[in-house]
């Protein structure tokens, strides 16, 4: 258990409680809703395990990524059934963190290419966001860059 656990809500919650779905994609996590870091899976990436109203369901819904060739989130995204939100993370060196930019910006590629490229994006239903966690230099600020048909 880490410290850092929320009794508060969160838009995960708010999304169930709407009757919807929603999927937290994790790359590298071994497991469902690991609350232990592994590897290149650093659990404090990755926000619905910290909250203990949603942790049933952070069981069933935050899953591991795969790759950018397979895995959960792409064969959910080739089928069409995407959860109302869907929040993907990468690992430690595809997030720069561990890797080049280059390395994080060809993971960013192929991943945004796939969405682009899929039924639900072309159909209009499908937005991405993308955010970083952190700056550089001492202003801490970060783009928010939206893509959308």
């Amino acid at each position: 258990r880490s410290s850092c656990e929320s009794r508060g809500p969160s838009i995960f919650g708010q999304i169930a409680s709407s009757g919807r779905q929603w999927r937290s994609y994790e790359e590298s996590m071994p497991s469902n809703c690991d609350l232990r870091s592994a590897g290149e899976y650093a659990v404090k990436h990755n926000p619905a395990p910290y909250y203990t109203a949603i942790r049933s369901q952070c069981r069933s819904w935050d899953e591991p990524f795969g790759t950018t060739s397979s895995g959960r989130f792409l064969s959910d995204l080739a089928a069409g059934h995407l959860p109302a939100f869907s929040f993907v993370t990468p690992n430690l060196c595809h997030d720069t963190h561990d890797c080049s930019v280059a390395t994080g910006d060809a993971w960013l590629k192929a991943v945004v290419s796939r969405i682009v490229a899929g039924t639900t994006y072309r159909a209009g239903r499908t937005a991405v966001v993308i955010v970083w966690d952190e700056g550089f230099g001492s202003t801490n600020q970060v783009p928010a860059i939206i893509v959308a048909p």
